[in-house]
């Protein structure tokens, strides 16, 4: 058990680190790259954008070794065996304190109206015990007016709901609205490369990762 790591995740022994894609942004990269020292292609690698749905991280056009332009998604390298790449089955997550905005606000939800666009949503949802959400129902909740408001997302990978003494309300907000803020950057990075590579040349992923880190240094 790693002892940094709050419950329930430090004895969850990492069911959504072998689950899931990591999305990450050009913001996430150079955070990981100055926690770990490591170099962004050494944990970062290029899915295909079909296989995550219902995601709001956009994709980007990349040349694959046929030289054709393909839709990729930025996110985490994966072991052999699907774990994240940072994940260590004795200490958990290896990267808690600069892990990705993703896994930091995981397994909560703000349906702000730039969620609601990028497509941020999900018909298993379950209200937070609190005010935040009084409106949000287990059904489909696109009709309700939830701008703004921070909803507890029911799935299967975490082993039971988290207690209300186990987060804060004001932490899990700050965080929820700093990933929005960071993922409206991203989106930028990600259109301004995808308009020049309809136009030039069709460089690959080590040249995207150069793009991206090198943008995500100038909002520094």
């Amino acid at each position: 058990m790693n002892l940094n790591i709050p419950e329930p995740c430090s004895s969850c022994g990492g069911k959504c680190c072998n689950r899931f894609a990591v999305p990450i942004t050009h913001l996430d990269v150079m955070r990981l790259a100055e926690h770990t020292g490591k170099e962004p292609i050494e944990f970062c690698r290029l899915e295909d954008s079909q296989n995550i749905s219902k995601n709001p991280y956009p994709k980007v056009f990349v040349e694959n070794e046929h030289g054709k332009l393909v839709e990729k998604m930025l996110v985490l390298k994966r072991t052999k065996t699907e774990w994240c790449v940072f994940f260590a089955r004795s200490n958990g997550c290896t990267v808690h304190q600069g892990r990705p905005m993703v896994c930091r606000t995981y397994p909560f939800s703000l349906f702000s109206e730039f969620a609601k666009e990028k497509g941020i949503g999900s018909k298993r949802l379950e209200k937070i015990l609190n005010a935040f959400a009084p409106k949000a129902k287990s059904a489909d909740i696109s009709g309700e007016k939830a701008a703004g408001e921070v909803y507890y997302t029911m799935n299967t990978a975490c082993p039971r709901r988290w207690e209300k003494e186990e987060f804060s309300i004001g932490d899990v907000m700050s965080d929820l609205k700093m990933q929005e803020e960071q993922l409206k950057k991203y989106w930028k990075v990600a259109n301004e490369w995808n308009a020049k590579r309809r136009k030039e040349v069709k460089p690959g992923f080590e040249e995207f990762l150069e793009f991206a880190v090198g943008k995500a240094k100038e909002e520094k």
